[in-house]
């Protein structure tokens, strides 16, 4: 509809990050706004944002920039394939107007990428096509302490993973979570012991949790 995305190159520095340089160009008489939707790098559902004005008749250069941190969890050493949709707003209504089926954009080091399942951390739970993985405790988190968990989804139905009562050192948690792989993806969920909470309940360290899956 007079819109063109174009990967132009791949984005590999310090200073950026890891990445696809894309060009959108805005064929219409009319402005548009291009948000990124969801984004796979190596079929891991990873954090990757942006919202750009694009005037009618210009071409603006977007850099899509992978995050940093789920790359690192996901232990992604090599991007072999980015997965991603595109979303375009008219500008003046805001009305979406268009949004792209999922884009697939192969690198050199697709050959090489690893499609195995997570072979780090502990695992949890392993039925009926679901499995989690206990991947990491970060005892420095935005909020406190974060629980880092990798949901593997090998159905062909998008699943949602609850996680129920709750407990730190045989002490319960208030903390909410609900975490989403879709259909053959892998995602990265992070539940959170707030710092408020465990203050309260006298947790300095946590050295035991428990906790119930309900998968739907």
């Amino acid at each position: 509809d007079g819109v063109v995305i174009t990967a132009e190159e791949y984005i590999c520095n310090q200073e950026d990050g890891e990445g696809i340089l894309l060009s959108v160009a805005n064929n219409t008489d009319k402005s548009i706004d291009v948000s990124l939707g969801t984004v796979f790098v190596n079929d891991y559902l990873i954090d990757s944002r942006f919202t750009e004005d694009v005037a009618a008749g210009e071409t603006e250069y977007i850099k899509m920039i992978m995050d940093e941190y789920d790359l690192e969890q996901a232990s992604i050493e090599a991007i072999g394939q980015i997965e991603s949709n595109f979303v375009i707003y008219d500008t003046e209504t805001c009305d979406e107007k268009l949004e792209s089926d999922l884009i697939k954009i192969k690198t050199s080091a697709y050959a090489e990428m690893d499609n195995e399942p997570m072979s780090d951390g502990v695992e949890l739970y392993n039925e009926h096509g679901v499995r989690i993985v206990g991947m990491s405790v970060n005892e420095e988190g935005a909020f406190g302490t974060d629980l880092v968990l990798c949901m593997e989804n090998s159905t062909k139905k998008d699943m949602i993973l609850h996680v129920r009562e709750v407990s730190a050192n045989g002490i319960e948690s208030d903390g909410v979570f609900i975490g989403y792989a879709p259909a053959g993806k892998k995602s990265l969920n992070t539940y959170c012991f707030s710092t408020t909470d465990m203050e309260k309940n006298g947790i300095d360290k946590i050295e035991e949790i428990e906790m119930k899956f309900s998968i739907e």
